[in-house]
């Protein structure tokens, strides 16, 4: 229920109603806020309810927010779709390896008084950890540089990808 209302939401707001990077950086963070306080610090069922409902609106809005990203890096209408399929791609390599990861990061025994009620403090670290970067690399996304100091960070960075490459005159 929570993830087709942020999905819903979320699509709503990214057609126009709200700039990108501010729905792209509220995604996450309040996923990173609520894994780190309401999941880590809850010791019933209660706050993980809430929990549940707030990390799956917010998580699950960010994928309805991949084809904008796809528009914002290009004017090429098949750079939608591409950046679309490459996050569609990630996304499944990490729900395949999400299951491993999480097994080899529980810890055997259980205190309901700990952090994360200690056998998920771990998994708890984990995804908080990667929701706030996930923010952090969007806001860094926004503040890039522009003008003349971008075209040299994309001429030195595409000069270190494709060294083969002449780039003088670009």
């Amino acid at each position: 229920m929570a993830q087709v209302g942020g999905q819903l939401t979320f699509g709503f707001l990214s057609d126009g109603r709200l700039p990108l990077h501010v729905l792209l950086l509220l995604s996450p963070l309040v996923s990173a806020i609520a894994a780190f306080t309401l999941w880590g610090f809850s010791h019933s069922l209660a706050p993980l309810g809430i929990f549940s409902l707030i990390y799956g609106f917010f998580g699950a809005g960010y994928v309805v927010l991949w084809g904008r990203m796809g528009m914002a890096l290009s004017d090429d209408p098949t750079a939608a779709l591409a950046t679309y399929s490459v996050f569609a791609f990630q996304k499944g390599i990490g729900n395949v390896l999400a299951g491993p990861i999480s097994a080899a990061l529980l810890i055997g025994t259980t205190d309901a008084t700990s952090y994360g009620v200690l056998r998920y403090q771990n998994i708890v670290i984990l995804t908080g950890v990667g929701m706030l970067l996930s923010s952090l690399s969007v806001g860094a996304w926004y503040l890039k540089p522009t003008g003349s100091m971008a075209r040299r960070y994309i001429s030195v960075a595409s000069a270190l990808i494709y060294p083969w490459r002449s780039h003088r005159n670009r």
